[in-house]
């Protein structure tokens, strides 16, 4: 699967707390402009959707009034559409103050998604809570201005909007996933070279995943900009680089130097046994360091950058000076 970086306004924040994975999902929280001033109106995202089955365990959100409002979780018959939207859960919310404000559900009242589910919400009072931001962009928000949902029931939330068509609201929930990460590879600090050579491919033998699972996020640190594509890789042969097939890829364009992280919108399905990998069409862009003894190769290494997935390549090659390496790159895994 190949996906380019982007910047989406969106926030996934990771913390760790006992044996799950807390994320935000949804929006920056913060005060913006504009307020809705009549009450009925239930929108929901198109573009931010819970990453996995788990838990609405809360909400986040920042208000400019008071009132009552119904933050809620939909499930769209598919992805970004509008049309025959089931209601999964809803929190009622009477709000008694301003500002940066989090509410969490007792454990009785959470709400259990899907990946693909998106958060929603219905405005009950005259006068806006939440606020937002606009431009007469596309649309980007599923809207139903007299809607009065129930849960379970599916509804269209197709009408158009007519005012700042692209709307982005200070709300998001707090989403637990069953399991929490754990990162395969190495620490992601700034080190001292990176590859000056273009059109190369490199396989860890060391970054490899434990059990079947799926990835989340990348994350390494950029000497330079430049374009690498961050792949999964699966020997035939455990320890051997004869042989090796290309199962996923990540294509990111980085702009500048840096550590950069970035989240899946869809994971990365992996098997134990699998490795990560990674190549660059021009000059590399990936610090790394090297480690005593100096004549010992962790990588699987070839002379080519041009790959396609599902097809199998001998990355055998030998390199020829800094050969024992360390690259600061990972992914963030979720065992399955």
């Amino acid at each position: 699967m190949s996906l380019l970086l982007q910047t989406l306004g969106l926030i996934l924040v990771t913390m760790v707390a006992n044996s799950t994975q807390q994320e935000l999902i949804g929006r920056k929280i913060g005060n913006r402009h504009f307020l809705d001033t009549r009450r009925g109106p239930a929108y929901t995202e198109k573009d931010v959707s819970f990453p996995s089955s788990g838990q609405v365990i809360g909400w986040k959100y920042f208000s400019k009034g008071t009132g009552i409002i119904d933050l809620q979780v939909w499930r769209p018959d598919r992805a970004g559409r509008c049309t025959s939207m089931k209601l999964i859960g809803t929190t009622r919310v009477n709000v008694q103050g301003t500002g940066t404000r989090t509410f969490m559900l007792a454990e009785n009242k959470r709400i259990s998604v899907q990946a693909g589910d998106v958060v929603g919400w219905n405005i009950l009072q005259d006068g806006g809570i939440i606020p937002f931001s606009g431009s007469s962009g596309s649309q980007n928000l599923c809207y139903q201005q007299y809607a009065k949902p129930t849960v379970s029931r599916t509804y269209d939330l197709d009408d158009r909007i007519s005012f700042n068509r692209r709307r982005f609201y200070s709300i998001a929930a707090i989403f637990a996933s069953p399991q929490s990460s754990q990162a395969i590879g190495f620490a992601t600090t700034n080190r001292s070279y990176r590859d000056g050579a273009s059109a190369l491919t490199f396989v860890d033998k060391r970054a490899s995943f434990p059990s079947d699972g799926e990835i989340t996020k990348w994350e390494f640190y950029a000497k330079v900009s430049g374009k690498v594509y961050l792949q999964i890789w699966r020997p035939a042969t455990s320890g051997s680089c004869s042989n090796m097939q290309v199962v996923e890829d990540t294509i990111l364009k980085v702009n500048k130097a840096g550590l950069v992280k970035y989240t899946l919108k869809t994971p990365l399905q992996v098997k134990a046994g699998d490795l990560i990998g990674w190549s660059h069409p021009g000059e590399g862009i990936i610090a790394y360091s090297t480690e005593s003894p100096s004549n010992t190769q962790n990588q699987c290494f070839g002379r080519f950058a041009s790959t396609t997935i599902g097809r199998t390549y001998n990355p055998t090659d030998t390199m020829s000076y800094r050969t024992n390496r360390m690259y600061s790159v990972k992914a963030y895994f979720r065992a399955l």
